[in-house]
C-alpha cells in the first residue's frame, strides 16, 4: 500500500495557500516553500511539495479540454 502525500495532511487552508503560491511561482521555488511550512511546524519535504505540484499543474493544465469534452457530450 502506498503512503499518502503529507501534503494532504496538511489543512486545508494551508493546502489553498500552498497551491496558490504554487501557481503564482510557476510550479517552483518547492524549497522556500517547505522550510516556510516546517518553520510553522508542518513535516513536508520539498519532494512531497513537487509531487504535489506536478499533479496540480497537469490537472490544470487538463481542465480546459476536459471541460470542452464535457459540453460537447451536453
Amino acid at each position: 500500500m502506498s503512503q499518502v502525500n503529507r501534503f494532504f495532511r496538511l489543512p486545508p487552508p494551508t493546502q489553498r495557500e500552498v497551491e496558490a503560491r504554487l501557481a503564482a511561482n510557476g510550479f517552483s521555488d518547492y524549497e522556500a516553500i517547505a522550510a516556510e511550512l516546517q518553520g510553522r511546524g508542518h513535516r513536508i519535504s520539498k519532494s512531497a511539495l513537487h509531487r504535489h505540484g506536478q499533479q496540480l499543474k497537469k490537472s490544470i493544465a487538463t481542465a480546459p479540454a476536459q471541460r470542452h469534452a464535457l459540453a460537447r457530450l451536453r
